[in-house]
């Protein structure tokens, strides 16, 4: 008979990604990455998902940024090749810049951070890993009750940007 924690943590893996998220998503605004501030109309593009507000810790985003350098058809097939070698069981999000998010359990592998910046670099891509290992700032040594902000862009954002002199819209299509 397994142990009850595991049997928990089981139950909690189990669930979608949509499930697991579900109360940790907040507004962006204006075609930014930015969170709603109180107060200000401003006009919703989108969500974010703060890893801060979730209940469980297991979830991860594996943050694959393709070089820029790349056409559009080698954006295009890099991406595809990491599709067909990932498992099916994850769940895919292709970013704005043509890059993936991958939200996959962690399975209690401990990361160094909550934003783990450039773990693999290749040629073709950079790989990003952002995951919720620590929830309250420390200093001197102690958990502080500040909350350390942790967010990635969710699935079906807008967000706005200047290219060469243009406003190009770009969207997070899940």
């Amino acid at each position: 008979m397994q142990p009850l924690v595991e049997l928990q943590m089981q139950e909690k893996d189990s669930k979608t990604i949509i499930e697991r998220v579900k109360d940790a998503m907040i507004n962006t605004v204006n075609y930014t990455k930015i969170g709603q501030q109180e107060g200000k109309k401003q006009q919703i593009t989108g969500k974010l998902i703060d890893f801060s507000l979730m209940d469980e810790d297991n979830l991860c985003v594996v943050d694959i940024d393709i070089h820029k350098d790349k056409s559009i058809e080698e954006i295009d097939k890099i991406r595809q090749n990491l599709i067909d070698s990932l498992p099916p069981n994850v769940g895919l999000v292709k970013t704005a810049r043509g890059g993936l998010h991958i939200y996959c359990n962690r399975n209690f592998y401990l990361l160094p951070s909550n934003r783990n910046v450039k773990v693999a670099i290749t040629d073709s891509f950079d790989i990003d890993v952002f995951a919720q290992m620590t929830k309250y700032k420390i200093e001197n040594g102690q958990e502080t009750k500040e909350i350390v902000q942790n967010r990635v862009v969710a699935p079906n954002t807008a967000i706005r940007e200047t290219k060469n002199n243009q406003r190009v819209t770009l969207k997070y299509e899940a």
